[in-house]
């Protein structure tokens, strides 16, 4: 559709690094329908014309969906070593809070020991952006790990916060 015709607008002025945030844009829309192999390709497009220009933030930032392309299959390995190889990022920025969304995740799935601490964080972060839609994932994924740990009012609650930031966006 319209980011696949704004790929081929964007390709004729030979401008790598808009066509790279196009690319990014249809992988995180591709990645949100669970179409994990074709967010995983258009990443892979989007790092290409990245490297080209030379931008580590944007190169990170494209990792960090990558390591939510492998944990929606399930891919905890290659999560695991994407969210390992990130570098050091900017505090309080959309990646810092992205990059704690993804390894909040990755510890409900491996190890909960810091897992309410990295969600904290990422609550706080889109919280101050504010990123709503981001928000509401977050708090999402909180009511699974207080599922996951017994505590199933503050569980509730989560569920009811994130239905609430995600009514607001319609």
């Amino acid at each position: 559709g319209l980011l696949k015709q704004a790929i081929r607008i964007r390709s004729k002025f030979k401008i790598k690094a808009n066509q790279a945030k196009v690319y990014e844009y249809l992988g995180v829309v591709y990645l949100l329908c669970d179409r994990f192999k074709a967010a995983e390709q258009s990443f892979q497009e989007s790092i290409k014309m990245f490297r080209e220009v030379q931008s580590p933030l944007d190169l990170a930032r494209i990792d960090i969906f990558r390591s939510l392309v492998f944990l929606g299959c399930n891919d905890f390995a290659k999560a695991g070593q994407l969210l390992s190889g990130i570098g050091s990022l900017t505090a309080n920025t959309f990646e810092d809070g992205l990059y704690n969304y993804a390894n909040a995740i990755y510890q409900i799935e491996t190890n909960l020991t810091d897992c309410k601490t990295t969600l904290v964080n990422a609550e706080r972060i889109f919280r101050r952006l504010p990123s709503l839609f981001w928000l509401a994932k977050v708090h999402k994924l909180k009511a699974k790990f207080y599922e996951l740990v017994g505590n199933y009012e503050k569980s509730i609650l989560s569920l009811q916060a994130s239905y609430h930031l995600f009514t607001r966006l319609r």
